[in-house]
């Protein structure tokens, strides 16, 4: 008797490990798939996202243009890189899509403020063209050159009076509406 239940016990043991083994096989082919599908969902929401058309063939783009394949760019790549991170671990899975988004909100917002920065500083050379092209203009003469939204100017004049950029009579502290502004020695 203890020879056939040994024998019993031997086969159970075989049926155990076949049936382990199989279930190996079966959990490396789901987890294989789930990291496929889930990359590809990336790929395809990134390719959503970041729609490209044919329509595109103009040799010359806008700055604002360059800054959003730039961070279009960035933000692909470090998409990549968190989904590299994640390596094997299926717990690791749960903070992705927090990451993600966390990743896009920091860079929109990062190059948002670079975008403004750009701005602005555009909008202090415009200024300095208009004086450099036209000679001395008073406040709505600049905002007719340069098309500059007149409560902006103020801000910019007093920045550039600052910055020796910009003189006027009793800058760089006042103007009035009919104070001349002409290049400064910094300028």
């Amino acid at each position: 008797m203890s020879n056939k239940t040994s024998q019993e016990l031997e086969k159970a043991s075989s049926n155990i490990n076949s049936t382990v083994d199989r279930l190996e096989v079966l959990f490396d082919k789901l987890y294989s798939d789930t990291f496929s599908m889930m990359k590809d969902t990336v790929t395809d929401m990134r390719n959503h996202v970041w729609r490209t058309t044919d329509e595109d063939t103009s040799l010359e783009k806008s700055e604002l243009e360059n800054s959003f394949d730039a961070l279009k760019k960035e933000l692909n790549a470090r998409i990549e890189n968190l989904i590299a991170d994640q390596g094997s671990t299926s717990d690791r899975l749960e903070g992705f899509a927090e990451q993600v988004e966390s990743l896009i909100s920091e860079t929109i917002d990062r190059s948002a403020k670079e975008q403004v920065d750009r701005s602005w500083d555009e909008k202090e050379r415009q200024v300095l063209a208009a004086i450099t092209e036209h000679g001395e203009l008073t406040e709505d003469g600049i905002r007719r050159a340069t098309g500059i939204n007149e409560g902006e100017i103020p801000h910019i004049v007093f920045t550039l009076g600052r910055e020796k950029k910009l003189e006027w009579e009793g800058g760089p502290t006042m103007f009035s509406s009919e104070t001349k502004f002409r290049l400064g020695k910094d300028a």
